[in-house]
């Protein structure tokens, strides 16, 4: 087995015995992104919605990869609802101006 495979293994073997961990799912979420799986991620983190808290960061993270999706409404909703659970998480407030900027067009 690849060493991504295996770290994929080890993660969801800890989110098994402590499905209530945000930081496994994220860490999980970021396996399946680094390996430009951007979907899965997204799908790790919006399960982890249901089984976690805080949800802070996994509101921040989906609204990031929302955003490398297109999906900037639901990116923005995500994002915002990160920064109403953590107001210092600034990196929100910067990722919600990005995701309202216009798209830049390609030449």
């Amino acid at each position: 087995a690849t060493t991504m495979n295996r770290a994929i293994a080890l993660i969801e073997k800890a989110i098994d015995e402590n499905p209530s961990y945000d930081r496994s799912y994220i860490e999980l979420a970021r396996v399946y992104e680094s390996s430009r799986s951007i979907d899965r991620a997204i799908g790790v983190l919006k399960s982890a919605l249901q089984q976690c808290f805080p949800l802070d960061r996994i509101h921040f993270n989906l609204g990031r990869l929302l955003i490398q999706r297109g999906k900037r409404d639901d990116a923005i909703q995500n994002l915002e609802k990160a920064l109403e659970l953590n107001p210092k998480l600034l990196e929100a407030e910067h990722l919600i101006q990005v995701a309202s900027e216009p798209p830049k067009k390609r030449r």
